[in-house]
């Protein structure tokens, strides 16, 4: 009888137990502060456990799991809303252990019409979610998502041009078969609905990496991989109907994004062999430059930060961030040690869609790097410079290399 009273006591203890880890495991906070971390031996600030989405018009965009969040000014994030995934093999994501140990931290992506219409790309889906009323309807269906398929869509291949319209590119993974297509989708309703507006001959491509509205030329530009002949940068003057190709058939327009300016436009390779670089593409000419140094893994993600500079990142075999400046140089800020292998997907560094030039902060998400939750890790402009080794533009360094 006793060693029965002790079962029951024991099994009981371990459901609560269970069940405790289970509400912490599944549940996402209302509210994520910013906290000050030393990470890579630098000073930083964090916001732990989210993923970066965007920041655009003073606002700051994340997701954890299928949770949404939004920070405005320099406060920190507050939970706005949370979308439902179809009953599939999505619903994993709902687990903070299973999402780490998948290295399926982007379980969604999230991109902001206005300040309160969101289109959320989720399990295959995009649902247009309206934060003032509540109301989400579903809107599209994404033609490959899932196991074997890939993740549908690339972060920097959604965008909105500058009357409205909406785009995004399909990214499968899996080789595609005689037959199938791959296509750029426009939305001319706000996201309510989407058509096909430019389609790859098949096998042309094997997906499309970057799709993204360039302010300067009012031009849509579009980036695709992953074989040599399959990788192209090119822009489009009709809203996607035509395209015209600056550079294809080599690595060296294989990229993930774009950075703009008024003069030119800039990128990384997203390639090892050969060894990925930072390349310029003049507005005036149409040349083409690369940067006289490599960097140390696939370029990956490169944004403007102001007086000809831009912060890239590398992934893969080096999980970092650089410094990259107006004549191409390249000066590495700081880097992360690589994560367990065959956690799903690559580990990067995720910067935000849409950071403008003038924020005094740098914002980014290293992902599946080593003993690291998700996070957003934000840096002061001045000691990124510091950290790189670099004098600040207009002589106001106010940090050493050496400083916290």
């Amino acid at each position: 009888m006793h060693r029965t009273w002790s079962a029951i006591v024991v099994a009981v203890a371990g459901g609560f137990v269970l069940a405790a880890f289970a509400f912490d495991d599944l549940r996402t906070p209302n509210a994520v502060v910013w906290q000050p971390t030393a990470e890579a031996g630098r000073g930083l600030e964090h916001a732990h456990g989210l993923v970066l989405q965007e920041a655009k018009d003073g606002v700051l965009w994340a997701s954890d799991g299928f949770s949404i969040y939004r920070s405005e000014g320099d406060r920190g994030f507050l939970k706005v809303h949370a979308v439902t995934p179809p009953l599939d093999l999505s619903w994993i994501a709902y687990s903070r252990t299973l999402r780490r140990l998948l290295g399926f931290e982007e379980a969604i992506e999230v991109f902001s019409i206005s300040p309160s219409v969101l289109l959320v790309f989720v399990g295959g889906e995009i649902q247009r979610v309206d934060l003032e009323t509540g109301s989400t309807e579903v809107v599209h269906r994404l033609r490959y998502f899932g196991k074997g398929e890939g993740r549908g869509v690339m972060p920097f291949g959604i965008t909105v041009d500058g009357e409205g319209r909406v785009y995004y590119g399909e990214y499968v993974t899996r080789h595609l078969v005689e037959g199938e297509t791959v296509a750029l989708y426009r939305s001319d309703d706000g996201g309510r609905s989407f058509e096909i507006v430019y389609e790859f001959q098949p096998l042309v491509v094997r997906h499309i990496h970057a799709v993204q509205w360039d302010p300067y030329a009012d031009v849509l530009w579009m980036g695709t991989g992953d074989g040599d002949e399959q990788s192209r940068v090119g822009f489009s003057k009709d809203h996607g109907e035509t395209f015209l190709w600056v550079g294809q058939d080599s690595q060296d327009f294989r990229t993930v994004n774009f950075a703009f300016s008024e003069t030119h436009v800039d990128w990384l390779s997203d390639t090892v062999e050969p060894a990925a670089r930072a390349l310029r593409w003049q507005r005036a000419n149409w040349g083409i430059e690369t940067s006289p140094e490599a960097l140390p893994g696939h370029g990956h993600y490169l944004q403007p930060i102001g007086d000809g500079y831009s912060v890239g990142t590398t992934a893969e075999e080096a999980v970092s961030l650089w410094l990259v400046g107006p004549e191409l140089g390249l000066n590495k800020i700081m880097e992360w040690p690589l994560g367990e292998p065959g956690r799903g997907a690559f580990p990067t560094v995720r910067l935000a869609r849409g950071q403008p030039e003038t924020d005094d902060w740098l914002y980014f998400s290293p992902l599946r790097v080593r003993d690291g939750e998700p996070a957003i890790y934000r840096l002061r402009r001045p000691v990124a410079f510091a950290a790189a080794g670099v004098d600040m533009p207009g002589g106001n360094r106010q940090f050493t290399r050496d400083d916290p």
